[in-house]
């Protein structure tokens, strides 16, 4: 919405995934890291991931959660219909070019607003460089980037109080003119 109808958007946070047309291309690690992205368009990744005990996506989640974590997101994939919700919204998002290109494909007007990136040092899924390099969709001084020191791919979960703090913080230098005063988050 903030590309295609920018004059309804004031301020944009964006959590783990950089901008579609530069996360892909901005790290070959990051094609490795999201082979799962194309496993999950498979009509049989329900039933493929569910087997055995949850064997695969116990060995996908542990990656960098805790077993007790696992556990808890298996149980919530297990209710009626989570599982195929979760699926289908890499089903219905996947740009099978953008995962493809070998460079970033931006859009045809940068972003004019504050926008603010943010990745978590225990991202296993995710390159730190897919979300920096979001920096080039912005107008030059609007694009802050925060990195959340201690939390994996489920930083929300993870480490509510530095994000949110974060969002906090973030929705000020909205509020104030005088984005300088804010370099430190730039």
């Amino acid at each position: 919405m903030a590309l295609t109808q920018p004059g309804r958007v004031r301020q944009l946070a964006v959590l783990s995934v950089g901008f579609p047309g530069t996360v892909f291309c901005a790290n070959p690690k990051q094609r490795e890291l999201s082979w799962y992205m194309l496993f999950f368009q498979h009509p049989e990744a329900e039933a493929l991931l569910a087997a055995d005990d949850w064997a695969l996506m116990r060995q996908l989640l542990g990656k960098n959660s805790s077993e007790a974590k696992v556990q808890d997101y298996i149980d919530a994939l297990s209710q009626p219909g989570a599982l195929t919700a979760g699926l289908s919204w890499y089903r219905a998002n996947l740009d099978l070019a953008a995962l493809a290109a070998t460079k970033p494909t931006l859009p045809p007007a940068k972003l004019n607003m504050l926008v603010m990136g943010m990745w978590s040092d225990g991202e296993a899924y995710l390159t730190e460089e897919g979300m920096t390099a979001s920096r080039d969709v912005v107008t030059g001084g609007l694009f802050f980037y925060k990195r959340i020191e201690g939390a994996g791919h489920w930083m929300m979960r993870d480490a509510p109080a530095k994000v949110n703090a974060a969002l906090a913080d973030f929705v000020g230098v909205g509020l104030d003119p005088d984005v300088s005063m804010y370099a430190d988050l730039m």
